[in-house]
């Protein structure tokens, strides 16, 4: 788990709004909880999109190993010559298959780390957001108590 970079955001939380936050504020709880939620849902798209990918590379296996069979038999009735041409495209359609397969695994991939980095801002806003109105309640629970012990 990619560990947040504490500092960082304190020093940002200070220059865009003035709040001050300490290294055990207990916003980035909030944070890390919404960093291990977001990890296990990339876990889990990661895993499904393999799953996915392995499920599409069984059927072009079996697809192929179909279209292999109907190769030979077209062997033996058609000859050797047009035997070799029919194994020859279906190397090339193996190829292009394989590419296809290769290409989908790689949007695949994006997206999950797309989708990761979207989730993650949102973690990181909705800490700050958190830790903004948690800021806000202890400043004016701090101005009810100075005006109620005057």
């Amino acid at each position: 788990m990619a560990q947040i970079d504490r500092k960082r955001l304190i020093g940002e939380m200070v220059s865009r709004h003035g709040i001050r936050l300490d290294q055990n504020d207990p916003v980035f709880v909030i944070v890390s909880l919404n960093q291990l939620a977001l990890e296990e849902t990339a876990q889990e798209i990661r895993r499904q999109s393999q799953e996915t990918v392995q499920q599409l590379v069984e059927r072009v296996e079996t697809t192929l190993s179909r279209f292999e069979g109907s190769i030979q038999q077209t062997e033996y009735r058609a000859g050797r010559v047009m035997a070799q041409r029919l194994k020859e495209s279906l190397a090339e359609a193996q190829r292009a298959l394989e590419s296809e397969a290769r290409s989908a695994w790689l949007k695949a991939e994006a997206s999950v780390a797309r989708t990761q980095r979207e989730r993650t801002r949102f973690a990181i806003v909705a800490g700050v957001a958190f830790g903004v109105g948690c800021v806000l309640a202890a400043c004016s629970y701090g101005v009810w108590l100075g005006l109620t012990f005057r």
